[in-house]
């Protein structure tokens, strides 16, 4: 049997830290698992950014805004989303510091990003296509060179054994 693709607690937790009134991008959503919890959550204005045209096709037939890219860039307007979601992505790219500042440029003054990523575990060795592994303290100081940082916390979803790295950062106002 193949293992859920979903996180409830990671959905949950998206869910509680934003409103249905924000414009929410999923950078690298791949099936949409967040984006279609919150749709069903009543949240409307959700954006995703996919390199998959079969995933786009899919959430576009779900009623989400998609967009079609390749990572670290991203083809969307400065200052945009109140809310950008990186799940289970920054530890897949070399060029992250490049991502964070597009991450940053396409949030509004003020708007938050939610990043989730292994936490201590699965590293290039385990995972070939992971370039680096993070610790709640690397993953702390990559972010502060490009947001405030709110929180770094590990969590657990029920559907998966690796722990799991969760960062709230926002974009300075100024």
């Amino acid at each position: 049997m193949l293992p859920l693709r979903t996180g409830p607690q990671k959905n949950r937790l998206v869910a509680s830290l934003t409103s249905p009134s924000e414009l929410i991008l999923d950078l690298g959503c791949g099936t949409g698992s967040i984006l279609r919890y919150l749709k069903k959550q009543g949240f409307s204005h959700l954006h995703g950014l996919e390199i998959s045209g079969y995933a786009i096709k899919r959430l576009r037939a779900d009623g989400i805004t998609m967009h079609l890219g390749k990572l670290p860039s991203v083809p969307l307007p400065d200052n945009t989303f109140d809310v950008v979601i990186a799940s289970q992505v920054l530890e897949h790219l070399v060029r992250r510091g490049r991502f964070l500042r597009e991450v940053r440029r396409i949030l509004k003054p003020g708007g938050r990003a939610l990043i989730f990523v292994p936490d201590d575990c699965l590293g290039p060795i385990d995972e070939p296509e992971h370039v680096i592994k993070f610790t709640a303290l690397s993953l702390r100081k990559l972010l502060e060179a490009h947001f405030a940082v709110t929180s770094v916390e590990s969590m657990r979803d029920v559907n998966h054994s690796m722990p799991v790295l969760f960062a709230a950062v926002e974009k300075p106002t100024t």
